[in-house]
């Protein structure tokens, strides 16, 4: 594949007369008569992950094309207006020589190219020599997919011919492959071929120039004359399967400028490239954690007991009963606000960091769902457990910026639906201040239960069935079980006690208790149901709850 461009661009002097309306990609060269025939039309592109517009016949020939092959006729006039007679799918460019009159007025415009030219036969044989170079260059990539080769493979057969930094990277801004005998001179890629990776740091200028909208809104070959992170020029494609970002190829113009020949170069290139993409979106999309639609279908509660198969659950490493602790990420300031290669970096990093945990992609938002292990095997008690997660989770977006809302720990899989619902509204509340006064600086993970008291007073409306789950589970529920089953009135000591604003003497009195017999019930309450009655927004929640309660059903 070339463009008349590719062919005449470092032949000296040589003038485009005219040329057709569109630009053209052609897969043969044909000089004079005795020409074979037309290439046959190739299969076509059933996925289409190239974003190319409208370019008339621009892609034809192209691999993934669904554009019919054509030839370019080299030649003079008459000749070039046979051929086209005979191939009514292929072009025709005319040769004149300097000094004739170069008149075309026969020909079809929209087939043809007419090119000046001090010595016509000198010209054609350039135009061979320079199409059997590109072809040996294609044929060399070729040879390097049918072998199954690498992205890197595919980038050393043509650091030659594009003659400038070249780098690859994938969702999740690994690097895949590089022009290794060419060094980039700007330094986001050099710390990209250093480290492997774009780290941290490069992410934070990405941020600061917004270029992860940039780059979702972003179609087809773009070209940046004014880099945000380079002092040269770039050219850049993004590949999109099925709307996700999938691959990222930039060249930098840091060695040879930009020009139409260039591109034309960088865009076959690019259209090879494409069926090693392909390749690996079809490996990506057939594997994946074995877990992933297993923990969907728990989140959003279409796998229930009544549906759940046992198996499925056991393939998936999902216990029905254990410790479980839902956390939501959002790589931006407040959920859904990130860029789909944002999260792509995002969840490599996590992956990366809790190797052990099970992370799903749901929605616009990561999902990390802990599984404790049973105390019994030697493992950490759950509140343990969770503040161990809490703990790496904040080191982790101190590194990685984001935010994280955290569940209550639950005691089910089917639950997990609920946990995920707590998690998302912590998540939406870490990102704005708080409606209620806060007791101190937001976290970087913001447990649900810090944020409770706000879901009771502006949140529980919107979703009555997990107000409803964490009532029947908070602590003025399980007292007043308790109580019935023991006979005991202690819930009405602590709401007595809370009513008077903690003043243990009046409490005592109302209670007709001593002042020491009611502080000593008081204290083994609070360890018995892990009441935190210092906190003024646990009691303004245990009030409400209880409240509600009274009222009976949901309020």
């Amino acid at each position: 594949m070339f463009t008349l461009t590719m062919l005449i661009h470092d032949y000296e002097p040589c003038t485009v007369l005219a040329r057709p309306r569109n630009r053209v990609m052609f897969d043969s060269l044909l000089v004079g008569l005795g020409c074979s025939p037309l290439p046959q039309q190739g299969a076509g592109d059933e996925d289409g992950c190239r974003d190319d517009g409208d370019q008339g016949q621009a892609t034809a020939g192209f691999p993934g094309g669904a554009r019919e092959p054509c030839a370019l006729f080299v030649g003079g006039e008459e000749q070039a207006l046979r051929f086209l007679r005979s191939h009514p799918g292929a072009f025709a460019c005319v040769l004149v020589a300097e000094g004739e009159k170069g008149d075309a007025s026969g020909l079809p415009p929209d087939r043809c190219f007419v090119v000046r030219v001090d010595d016509p036969g000198a010209l054609a044989l350039f135009m061979q020599e320079a199409c059997g170079r590109i072809q040996l260059w294609q044929d060399r990539m070729k040879s390097s997919m049918l072998q199954n080769g690498s992205y890197q493979h595919l980038i050393d057969c043509s650091e030659d011919i594009l003659g400038n930094f070249i780098s690859l990277t994938d969702l999740s801004f690994r690097l895949l492959g590089w022009t290794r005998g060419i060094m980039p001179d700007d330094e986001v890629s050099r710390r990209l071929v250093e480290k492997g990776y774009h780290d941290a740091e490069t992410i934070e200028v990405f941020r600061e120039h917004r270029l992860f909208d940039i780059w979702e809104r972003q179609g087809g070959l773009t070209v940046y004359e004014e880099s945000l992170t380079a002092q040269t020029e770039s050219a850049s494609y993004i590949f999109r399967m099925q709307g996700t970002y999938f691959v990222h190829v930039i060249m930098r113009f840091n060695r040879r400028a930009r020009t139409a020949a260039l591109m034309d170069t960088f865009d076959i290139f690019i259209a090879h490239l494409e069926t090693l993409v392909r390749r690996d979106w079809r490996e990506r999309r057939g594997g994946g954690p074995v877990y992933t639609r297993t923990l969907a279908g728990l989140l959003s509660g279409k796998l229930t007991e009544s549906t759940a198969i046992g198996e499925e659950l056991a393939v998936a490493g999902i216990r029905r009963e254990a410790s479980f602790t839902v956390l939501v990420f959002s790589p931006g300031d407040s959920s859904g606000r990130a860029a789909a290669s944002e999260r792509h970096y995002f969840m490599s990093r996590l992956e990366g960091e809790f190797p052990d945990e099970k992370i799903i992609e749901y929605g616009s938002t990561l999902v990390l769902v802990h599984q404790g292990v049973p105390t019994g095997d030697g493992g950490a008690s759950p509140g343990e457990a969770r503040a161990d997660l809490l703990s790496r989770t904040s080191l982790f977006l101190n590194l990685h910026r984001g935010a994280c809302g955290c569940s209550d720990i639950v005691d089910s899989a089917f639950d997990l639906r609920f946990a995920y619902q707590q998690a998302c509204f912590a998540l939406s509340r870490s990102a704005v201040p708080p409606r209620m006064p806060a007791e101190g600086a937001v976290p970087l993970v913001l447990p649900f239960d810090a944020c409770y008291l706000d879901f009771l007073l502006f949140g529980r409306e919107e979703n009555r069935d997990l107000d409803l789950f964490c009532r029947m589970r908070g602590p003025v529920a399980r007292i007043a079980r308790d109580d019935e089953a023991e006979g005991s009135g202690n819930l009405e000591v602590i709401v007595t006690y809370l009513s008077y604003e903690r003043r243990a003497t009046q409490a005592a009195k109302a209670l007709y208790l001593h002042r020491n017999s009611l502080l000593y019930r008081i204290d083994a309450l609070q360890r018995r149901y892990e009441l935190d009655l210092d906190s003024c927004a646990f009691r303004q929640a245990f009030l409400i709850e209880y409240d509600l309660m009274v009222r009976g059903g949901r309020g």
